[in-house]
């Protein structure tokens, strides 16, 4: 643990429709503090009207010939934007990215890429907008003391994201002036939220050896995470007790529904246009889906301005009656989806939970906490905690925090449950048994070899190599190692041999050139040649939402190793 210094923790929780920021001073990590003020107009003035968090929005303004970036609260209501971006950072996302999912209006708005702009250029923009936006607000807290302070970001991301996307979040931070990605920390979103829950109001109420169930449900994806606390005082230390679990099935996806409903039932009406689906909406996101809690017998009522009266469809004075059945049958999808994380997390944990918490901004649905409590087992508790939208970038601020500053709450996750299998193809000795249409000639060693898989899952991995490069090939600066991925069911073995199921998770690429060519031995192959015998190891360390990759030689650390994630 480093002193503490004047140092300023800030924690991004970038969401689908909505995005959060949280900070603290090492000197004070018990003060978590949430951004409140935001620009509301282009100049970039912060008003007097303060929220939690600002919408996850961008547009381009064309002034004089420069694209200046607007994002925010601060884009004008009838200003083309982009929204959900979040979701085009991974292949399923874009299959399920609906033009309609602005939080409080429907999109006619809506806009489509620019040329040769990128989602990964959209979200370094947006970000880059965030980050001067924060020294801009805590200059009225600290004044021009703020500038000898240096600042540690933390940025969360969903669990249930692929690596690739994952890094790519942090090569767009980096990016967008955040600093370097290597001191770039990230976190997974449940398990921030699991850090705000553990450490923040509820631990009076924990015990050592209780289970909780975090879910994280937020605008576009509800992830799944259970921890066991092994033990509150002086270090709280957690253990993952199942394979966390998530879907893209968050509170956007209740508008896509509804909107969906309301066009088959309307959409044939005379005029009907993007401005009456657009108020219906609106009430929608404010209201209907605020308060609606499942009861089947509650009506609600929408406006669809421009719509005669029509008795057989319910519209009565530009107002269209849905009831409780008709909302609740619509919605059902998401919550079936919800439902089933959750139950997979209980069914899979290796100790009965003991609390379902429900964070992020769905979780905050009374709708989703009685859904759930009809189903879930009564003896199992049910929470909505305090602050459960801001969880996330509370709970990032706050395990930053322990890790760099002495006084701060000390939190430790001492295991983790892999997602997948990880592995790597090896060759070993060809014996009887072994599928003969397997076996090869290795010129080397001068005998048959079959190909198999080594799957580690233990944390930290360490994986020893043996290379034999031709010595007449001259200089080799890498020799890149294939890591492979597999998804099976708990408990389920990986295959001996390499098959159709297995797919492709990134390439390793050690820094061969970092080793002295002289302590290099080189031995006489079967076919007469000389070859460099390299013997090295990767060492990978799996944190909670990245993994970081050493070379090992000689019994020496040799420095951190390229990953390119497929």
């Amino acid at each position: 643990m480093t002193q503490p210094k004047k140092d300023i923790v800030v924690a991004i929780d970038f969401g689908t429709t909505f995005s959060g920021i949280a900070w603290a001073h090492t000197a004070n990590p018990e003060a978590i503090h949430i951004i409140q003020r935001w620009p509301y107009n282009i100049a970039g003035d912060l008003g007097g009207q303060t929220a939690d968090k600002t919408p996850s929005e961008l547009a381009y303004n064309y002034d004089n010939r420069k694209v200046l970036p607007v994002w925010g609260a601060q884009i004008p209501k009838n200003m083309p934007r982009l929204q959900s971006f979040k979701l085009d950072l991974v292949p399923e996302g874009r299959k399920h990215r609906k033009a309609t999912l602005l939080p409080d209006h429907h999109d006619p708005r809506r806009m489509n890429y620019p040329h040769r702009v990128t989602a990964n250029k959209v979200l370094i923009d947006y970000l880059h907008a965030l980050q001067e936006h924060i020294p801009k607000v805590l200059k009225e807290q600290f004044g021009t003391a703020l500038d000898s302070m240096s600042f540690k970001y933390v940025i969360a991301v969903p669990a249930m994201w692929p690596e690739k996307a994952k890094a790519q979040t942090r090569t767009c931070a980096e990016k967008a002036g955040f600093g370097r990605a290597s001191d770039i920390q990230i976190i997974s979103e449940p398990e921030a939220a699991a850090v705000h829950v553990m450490t923040k109001g509820h631990l009076s109420a924990l015990e050592v050896d209780d289970t909780i169930v975090i879910c994280d449900a937020g605008g576009g994806t509800v992830d799944c995470i259970t921890f066991t606390i092994l033990a509150l005082q002086p270090v709280l230390r957690l253990k993952e007790s199942a394979a966390g679990d998530g879907k893209l099935c968050g509170g956007i996806f209740l508008n896509n529904l509804f909107e969906h409903f309301l066009s088959g039932r309307l959409g044939n009406c005379e005029g009907w246009d993007d401005d009456t689906l657009g108020a219906a909406m609106r009430e929608f996101e404010m209201e209907t889906k605020r308060s609606f809690s499942g009861d089947t017998k509650q009506d609600f009522f929408v406006p669809v301005p421009g719509l005669a009266d029509n008795e057989s469809l319910g519209i009565h004075r530009t107002s269209y009656k849905v009831t409780g059945q008709e909302l609740m049958d619509t919605l059902l999808p998401v919550l079936t989806e919800t439902l089933e994380l959750v139950m997979r997390q209980i069914r899979l944990s290796k100790n009965r939970p003991k609390s379902v918490f429900l964070v992020g901004g769905f979780g905050q649905s009374p709708l989703l906490f009685e859904y759930l409590r009809r189903f879930i087992p009564p003896e199992i508790n049910i929470i909505a905690p305090v602050n459960g939208w801001t969880s996330v970038a509370r709970g990032a601020c706050v395990k930053a925090l322990a890790d760099m500053s002495d006084p701060a709450p000390q939190i430790q996750v001492e295991s983790r449950v892999s997602r997948k299998h990880y592995g790597v193809t090896i060759n070993v000795p060809f014996e009887d048994g072994h599928d003969l249409r397997k076996r090869y000639w290795d010129f080397y060693h001068g005998a048959f070899y079959i190909t198999g898989e080594d799957v580690q899952e233990s944390v930290p991995i360490t994986t020893s190599y043996v290379r034999h490069l031709l010595k007449t090939q001259g200089e080799v600066n890498s020799v890149p190692v294939q890591i492979y991925e597999l998804n099976t069911l708990e408990g389920e073995d990986a295959p001996l041999y390499f098959n159709r199921t297995i797919k492709k998770h990134a390439i390793l690429e050690p820094p061969l050139d970092r080793i002295s060519k002289a302590t290099i031995p080189v031995k006489v192959g079967a076919d007469w040649k000389e070859y460099y015998k390299v013997e090295y190891k990767i060492q990978a360390r799996y944190y909670s939402a990245h993994c970081e990759h050493s070379l090992w030689f000689g019994g020496k650390d040799h420095g951190s190793v390229k990953v390119d994630y497929v």
